[in-house]
């Protein structure tokens, strides 16, 4: 276990990417995994905008689609890094002694809803 900094100094970014976790509900403690998923749908978000714009010419739902790959895979990438980033730097020990504040539990709300709506968006339309 690593006893570095206190949970009022991490970084922003860390604290809304864990800011509904417990210790029995949503503690990623792996974080390779959402890296490496994180990365793919990025570029895989990427590739298909360049290659709707360069050859269909399109700006309507496979732009909006492809936006969907990019959202969601920057947000497992954001989760990924953080949770590497408290592995580091800190503990989930002290991440769990700490309540989150409304403001961030909030942000990774509507966070995690625009990732859903977009997600359902490319799957269900």
């Amino acid at each position: 276990m690593n006893q570095g900094i206190q949970y009022n100094q991490w970084p922003p970014y860390v604290k809304v990417a864990t800011a509904l976790s417990s210790k029995n509900f949503f503690s990623s403690r792996v974080y390779k995994f959402p890296i490496v998923l994180g990365w793919i749908l990025l570029v895989a978000g990427v590739a298909e905008s360049v290659y709707n714009f360069a050859f269909n010419k399109s700006y309507s739902y496979e732009l909006l689609y492809s936006l969907g790959y990019i959202v969601i895979g920057g947000l497992s990438l954001w989760t990924g890094l953080a949770s590497k980033w408290i592995a580091t730097h800190s503990s989930w020990e002290e991440r769990f002694e700490n309540r989150s504040s409304s403001l961030n539990k909030t942000i990774y709300i509507v966070l995690t809803i625009l990732a859903l709506g977009l997600l359902v968006g490319r799957f269900f339309t």
